[in-house]
């Protein structure tokens, strides 16, 4: 069995040079993606401390329309 091991790899290949902007993007991204989340997460909190059953209702409505 051959698992590629006896192989010479050969020299390392030399990497692409990256973008400092991309890479800044890309942090930028991620950066709105886990503020939107925080945010979706304060709201649905605030929800359950005013309406505990709210969560019950939610998920029984997505359980009945899957």
């Amino acid at each position: 069995m051959n698992t590629g091991r006896d192989r010479d790899p050969g020299p390392p290949r030399p990497s692409e040079p990256v973008d400092p902007r991309e890479i800044d993007r890309a942090l930028a991204r991620g950066a709105m993606q886990n503020r939107r989340l925080n945010k979706a997460l304060d709201t649905v909190t605030r929800e359950l401390e005013r309406d505990p059953g709210a969560l019950a209702r939610v998920l029984r409505r997505w359980v009945n329309e899957s």
